[in-house]
C-alpha cells in the first residue's frame, strides 16, 4: 500500500514554557512505541498494533529531537529537556490489523500517520494580535501591568511610558529603551504567572531569528482615549505602530498560515501548580 493513501493526523502541542511539552511528547511516544510490552494501554480491539517513527514530510521544519530527550531522561540521573524555543515536528505512524477480510487477506494493515508538532505556547498567545490595531494593543497592556501588584520592572515600565520627558518624536534609541523595559515586564509578568494573555507579543521573550530586529523594537505607548485618533506621522507613536503592525504580518500571520491553521487537534498543557 503506497503511502500516498495513509491518512494523516497533525496534532499539536503547546503551553508557555517549563509547562512540560517536552516531556510530554517524549513520554506519549515512548508510550505507543513499546506499546506492544505494555498491557496496561487499552489496545485489544487493534489487533497487530505497533507505532513506529518515520522521517517528516516537512523539510523545512527541525525534527523534535526524541531520542536525545529520551536519552535525558533515562539517565541514572534523570536530566529535564530544554525549554521548547521553536517549532519542531516527528512523524509518528500507528499500524494494526483492518477490520474488513479483503483489505486483511491481502495483507493491508490500517495506518495513521500522527504529526507531532511542538511550539512555545507564546506563540499562540500572538494570535489575538491579528484583530487588534495599535492602540487598542497599547491600552489593553497598560490597563493591565496598572492592575498588577507592583513589583520593581512593572514600576520601571509604568515610569517609563508616563514620564514627561517621553519624546513624541520617532527616536531609535527612545525605541530601544522602551522594547527593553517591556521586555523585563513581560518575563516578569511570566513569572508570576499571571495575566497570561498578556504575555504578549510572545517573540520578546523567545524571538529566535529575530532577537535585534526592528521587528521586536517596539513597545506599548501610554493611549488613554477611547476613540482611536489617527498617529501623526513622523512621530513615535507612528514607528512604533508601524513596527507592531509589521510584526503581526511578518511573524504573527506566517505562524498561523504555515503551521496553527493546518493543526487538526491541539493539546495545550498549562502548569497548574507553578
Amino acid at each position: 500500500m503506497t503511502d500516498a493513501i495513509t491518512p494523516s493526523l497533525r496534532l499539536g502541542v503547546t503551553g508557555l514554557s517549563r509547562a512540560g511539552k517536552t516531556v510530554f511528547i517524549t513520554a506519549f511516544v515512548h508510550t505507543l512505541t513499546s506499546a506492544s510490552a505494555s498491557p496496561s494501554l487499552p489496545l485489544e480491539h487493534l489487533k497487530g498494533f505497533r507505532a513506529f517513527l518515520e522521517p517528516q514530510p516537512d523539510d523545512d521544519i527541525p525534527r523534535f529531537a526524541y531520542e536525545q530527550h529520551l536519552k535525558m531522561l533515562q539517565n541514572d540521573v534523570p536530566d529535564w529537556p530544554e525549554s521548547t524555543r521553536q517549532i519542531s515536528q516527528l512523524r509518528l505512524t500507528l499500524e494494526w490489523e483492518a477490520s474488513d477480510t479483503l483489505r486483511r487477506l491481502a495483507g493491508f494493515p490500517k495506518r495513521l500517520h500522527v504529526d507531532v508538532v511542538d511550539y512555545p505556547g507564546e506563540w499562540l498567545l500572538d494570535l489575538s494580535l491579528l484583530n487588534q490595531n495599535y492602540q487598542t494593543w497599547s491600552r489593553e497592556i497598560n490597563m493591565a501591568a496598572a492592575r498588577r501588584s507592583p513589583d520593581e520592572h512593572t514600576q520601571t515600565w509604568l515610569n517609563f511610558i508616563q514620564s514627561p520627558t517621553l519624546r513624541d518624536i520617532a527616536d531609535e534609541q527612545i525605541a530601544i529603551e522602551g522594547a527593553q523595559k517591556f521586555t523585563n515586564y513581560l518575563r516578569s509578568v511570566k513569572k508570576h504567572n499571571k495575566y497570561a494573555q498578556f504575555i504578549s507579543p510572545g517573540r520578546f521573550l523567545l524571538p529566535g531569528e529575530f532577537d535585534g530586529s526592528p521587528l521586536l523594537t517596539f513597545f506599548p505607548l501610554c493611549i488613554n482615549d477611547t476613540i482611536d485618533e489617527p498617529i501623526r506621522p513622523g512621530t513615535l507613536g507612528a514607528l512604533l505602530s508601524k513596527r507592531f503592525e509589521s510584526y503581526k504580518q511578518q511573524v504573527v500571520r506566517p505562524f498561523f498560515e504555515r503551521h496553527f491553521k493546518s493543526l487538526d487537534r491541539q493539546i495545550v498543557l498549562v502548569d497548574v501548580l507553578g
